[in-house]
């Protein structure tokens, strides 16, 4: 596994200007600088809480992590490839964003829904900008199917694992219901033999 990204700090001084043409646009440093991310009206950075999910084939748990919006796609891609090492593995392209379709009063995504950030959006967000965004990574041909496959074929897995439990605790009734009435049968008939015969 590859470590996350190297930055290049970017100097400051009188010799260095914002568009020094040795510290291009892309070329990311850290912390981000005003260039790189979307500020406020009152000039601070606008949060947004990230959200990866792992796909299969990919491995994991979702994570969240809270951290600021980039000022484009490819800025943004930078900041949560710090924020979540696995991304740094995949290329700038493989990476995409989708933002909640609707949200509830509590700012809870309804349903779940999801839509894809296209890279108009990405210019509007200094006006609107996104309170959560999810992060994952794009599919290669096939992996939709395998991951539906891999889903039912853990979906089965579980079923099974249910009617296990459930056939064996039907034995373990039926098992217990059939000791319990031999005990009293035996203990009856004991003590009916045990009687004395009337006398004539």
């Amino acid at each position: 596994m590859s470590g996350p990204p190297k930055y290049q700090p970017v100097p400051t001084g009188d010799g260095i200007t914002e568009d020094d043409e040795r510290y291009p646009e892309t070329a990311p440093s850290y912390p981000p600088t005003s260039r790189h991310i979307f500020t406020m009206g009152d000039g601070g950075p606008s949060n947004v809480i990230y959200t990866f999910v792992p796909r299969y084939p990919l491995k994991g748990e979702p994570q969240d992590a809270l951290g600021v919006l980039g000022r484009d796609k490819h800025n943004t891609v930078l900041i949560v490839q710090r924020g979540f090492p696995t991304l740094a593995e995949y290329p700038p392209e493989r990476i995409e964003f989708l933002a909640p379709v609707e949200v509830d009063s509590n700012g809870r995504v309804v349903d779940d829904r999801w839509g894809t950030v296209m890279e108009e959006a990405w210019s509007r967000f200094d006006r609107d900008p996104p309170s959560r965004l999810r992060v994952q990574v794009v599919d290669l041909p096939g992996d939709a199917e395998d991951r539906e496959v891999f889903l039912r074929t853990e979906q089965e897995a579980r079923d099974w694992k249910e009617a296990q439990a459930f056939l064996t605790f039907v034995a373990f009734a039926i098992t217990l219901v059939a000791v319990v009435t031999l005990i009293i049968w035996y203990n009856g008939g004991f003590e009916t033999s045990g009687k004395s015969q009337p006398t004539s």
